[in-house]
């Protein structure tokens, strides 16, 4: 279990008693609420859960503040306990820095969505364990893999327009984090002018103009050897997977063959650290914007499973 808190403010002239109207006060407290438990989720799956307390004996007169606490739970499918040893989870406080809540010149969630101004990326360019991003401007800015993977979830990025709703009304003028009441350390901000920056980030491609098409190249299925990095036994099925090796790409695919997910269910697949699989996987790929390619990826068949240190895996040959 892990756990980490930040002070929230919402500022201006029509919070001086220290008062805050509850139609404008509640929809905010289950955003932020929506918000960390969205990025837990992003960032982690099911392997843990988090909860979001409210401090409210911190509430002071001058403005509206309070403090927040999160608190993460690790939830272990039993068959998967071996696999978690390795996996890397994204702790409560790793959480708030990526949204943008972490400071020291850390730039998560809210920092990029003030940064773009409204714009949606042209060009999205990994680099590393980083992502470059570049406006049609031609401003670019680089980031985290975690913050882009938040940025691009739509639930968190409408999550993070609601936290900062209030400055919607008159009289409430700022949004502000800070790690403390005493030393009141600021690790983000967000004013009323910049409120239309996150109504932007929240409009999805087909709200705001962009079609989504599929590019005329066939869809492709390939055999495949991967490691499973994290596995999901739950929703959507969305595993994270490796094509192994230092430099090996490492990305999700939907799990879509039915008789493996009942070979979950029925407990006759367990998964330990190192596990492979050899897989049919179909690819396809979109344009979500221009210059901006998608590729989704479906496991459609696993023909084999293979633990760590049971026997050498022959790989697929290669075509002629």
């Amino acid at each position: 279990m892990s756990w980490s808190r930040v002070y929230i403010t919402y500022d201006g002239s029509a919070l001086r008693s220290g008062a805050m109207d509850v139609r404008e006060l509640g929809p905010a407290l289950l955003a932020i609420g929506d918000l960390c438990q969205s990025a837990n989720s992003s960032l982690n799956g099911d392997r843990a859960t988090v909860a979001v307390k409210l401090k409210a004996q911190d509430i002071k007169p001058g403005s509206f503040d309070f403090s927040i606490e999160v608190w993460q739970t690790i939830a272990v499918a039993q068959h998967a306990q071996e696999l978690l040893n390795s996996a890397t989870i994204a702790t409560a406080k790793e959480i708030l820095t990526y949204l943008g809540f972490g400071g020291g010149g850390t730039f998560g969630l809210i920092q990029l969505i003030k940064w773009l101004k409204g714009n949606k990326p042209k060009e999205v360019q990994p680099a590393g364990d980083s992502i470059a991003i570049t406006t049609g401007d031609g401003s670019s800015v680089t980031v985290v893999r975690p913050v882009y993977n938040l940025y691009a979830e739509r639930r968190t990025v409408i999550a993070a327009r609601e936290v900062v709703a209030p400055l919607r009304h008159t009289g409430i003028d700022v949004f502000e984090v800070t790690r403390g009441r005493k030393t009141k350390e600021i690790l983000a901000e967000v004013g009323a002018k910049e409120l239309p920056y996150f109504e932007s980030a929240s409009e999805s491609e087909e709200e705001d103009g962009t079609e989504i098409s599929v590019l005329a190249v066939p869809e492709t299925v390939n055999e495949r050897v991967v490691q499973v990095v994290r596995p999901s036994f739950s929703g959507e099925y969305r595993w994270t997977i490796s094509e192994g090796g230092g430099g090996g790409a490492i990305f999700q695919a939907r799990l879509v063959d039915e008789d493996f997910k009942r070979r979950i269910a029925e407990n006759q697949e367990r998964f330990g650290q190192g596990d492979l699989l050899r897989i049919d996987l179909r690819s396809t790929t979109k344009v979500t914007a221009p210059g901006h390619l998608r590729t989704d990826h479906e496991i459609v068949k696993v023909r084999e499973h293979i633990r760590h240190g049971a026997r050498q895996l022959l790989l697929p040959e290669a075509e002629d």
